[in-house]
């Protein structure tokens, strides 16, 4: 039997290389005694350290129960409240129609007055037990509040630095839960670091491919466009499926999501786009016109406009409330894989399968750039929240980086193997996202071109990737028929 000298979790066969609780190296040491013996003391320094990381992170997590509790009694004490006043005014109308009751009818008054005030007693004691519950669990919390203090605090932000990635999980996650201003700064600064520990925690499957996904602004739900002619929604936090939209007759092939997160796009085969929403799933209109199947699609910041892409070589846009077409933006040689309305609504970008991307005044409908750096079709494009720079994707296994004001190409990032079949940047401009025919997901800094951490998990071409606006949950949609959720776990 070995036991984990930081957390005391028992190994009695099968013992792991790294403790499953709290992620201790447990491979014994093949070092020299004389070695051994004068790194002893080192590694009873770090071991002092790591039980103390451990026992602060219980104490904070045990807080977090106390506040969960503490929640739950102030609603059942709230709920004994509104009850008893329901029933003191019940009593109170009813004696005051005393004088008013004939003798017949006083005793079925009785009848309903003397169980109220039962129930009234009942509700009072209720109500007296839980508001000392309530101060029991408040002062509980006060001592945790105590004993964590902000040493527990300067802890957890120095376990952010440990070379143990589960250490780093558990305080990111610990440091999440906290609103001191010390843990989200740390949990701000540590962000971009945070999704090199990104994991798969969810899967969800279909009968066919995903083809593409977007995330409500609200962090609340997914949606994803299915090669089987329907939209699926997820609560993204549980993965639970929440409910199906039919009404496309061709695979859907693109999906936005308005701004104001009310509206679901969908482009499909059948070459039309469709308007739902998001809340209750209702169809809301159908923009027919394509003479090809929509690729792409987006709103206007605000949430006014829509502009799908074609392979019929045109963007249209269109005001959607009215089905009215505003205009139709020609010029390309080959259809449009791809859209994108900068943050700013200034600028509308298309991307073609002739190998180049295409920059619109929106306002104006005028032509700005087209950029021509791609050796072959054009996959994805996304700008940025500043509105500054373009990200696109192609089938030269390249994603390229561009000035959206200047067109100027800034960079390539050249790490996958196959076509890069979508892009998207994070909501506060810090990392891009993503996915190739090549089965991958990776993750980039957007200023550097660095590659932070890739995802292999998926089985076939994986051709559809969304990013939360709180940055911290990624999904990604594959031919493999599923759907997958990554995001920093316990």
């Amino acid at each position: 039997m070995i036991q984990c000298p930081v957390c005391q979790t028992e190994y009695h066969e099968d013992v792991p290389k790294l403790c499953k609780t709290c992620g201790w190296d447990l491979t014994p040491d093949p070092l020299p005694k004389q070695v051994l013996d004068a790194l002893e003391r080192q590694e009873r320094i770090r071991l002092a350290w790591a039980r103390n990381v451990w026992a602060r992170a219980k104490e904070i997590a045990m807080r977090v129960q106390i506040q969960g509790k503490m929640g739950e009694m102030q609603a059942q004490l709230e709920e004994a409240t509104r009850e008893r006043s329901r029933l003191e005014s019940q009593i109170v109308q009813v004696f005051s129609q005393v004088e008013q009751i004939t003798p017949e009818s006083f005793q079925t008054l009785l009848a309903d007055v003397f169980p109220g005030k039962e129930r009234l007693s009942q509700i009072q004691t209720q109500l007296r037990q839980t508001q000392q519950q309530l101060a029991e669990r408040t002062h509980e919390l006060e001592l945790a509040q105590t004993q964590i203090g902000s040493d527990g605090l300067d802890l957890l932000v120095s376990a952010l630095e440990d070379p143990s990635s589960q250490i780093q999980r558990i305080a990111y996650l610990l440091l999440q839960r906290s609103a001191a201003p010390k843990a989200i700064e740390a949990v701000q600064a540590f962000q971009l670091q945070s999704y090199k520990l990104f994991t798969n925690i969810y899967t969800g499957e279909a009968s066919d491919a995903f083809r593409a996904i977007a995330i409500s602004p609200d962090n609340q739900i997914i949606a994803a466009g299915n090669n089987d002619k329907t939209i699926k929604l997820w609560d993204l936090a549980t993965g639970k499926l929440q409910q199906t939209l039919s009404g496309h007759e061709g695979a859907v092939l693109s999906i936005a999501i308005s701004p104001d997160g009310e509206t679901l796009a969908s482009g499909s085969s059948d070459k039309t786009i469709k308007l739902w929403n998001l809340s209750t799933g209702q169809l809301l209109s159908t923009l027919a016109g394509y003479a090809g199947e929509v690729w792409g699609i987006a709103f206007s910041p605000d949430s006014q406009t829509i502009a799908g892409g074609s392979n019929d070589k045109t963007i249209k846009l269109w005001k959607w409330q009215t089905g009215e077409l505003i205009s139709t933006l020609a010029g390309y040689a080959g259809g449009v894989r791809a859209i994108a309305i900068s943050p700013d609504g200034q600028t509308i970008a298309g991307a073609s399968n002739d190998k180049t991307i295409k920059l619109w005044n929106l306002r104006e409908k005028e032509l700005l750039f087209t950029l021509t750096g791609h050796g072959d079709r054009v996959r994805s494009v996304t700008i940025s929240p500043d509105s500054q720079i373009l990200a696109s994707g192609g089938n030269d296994k390249t994603i390229k980086l561009w000035n959206l004001n200047t067109g100027e190409l800034i960079q390539t990032l050249s790490d996958h193997t196959a076509p890069v079949t979508a892009v998207t940047i994070s909501n506060n401009g810090q990392v891009l996202v993503s996915s190739s025919d090549d089965c991958s997901i990776k993750i980039w800094n957007l200023t550097t071109g660095e590659l932070l951490h890739s995802f292999t998990e998926h089985k076939n071409y994986t051709v559809a990737v969304a990013i939360s606006p709180d940055g911290r949950t990624i999904a990604s949609g594959s031919f493999d028929n599923t759907i997958k959720l990554w995001r920093v776990a316990p």
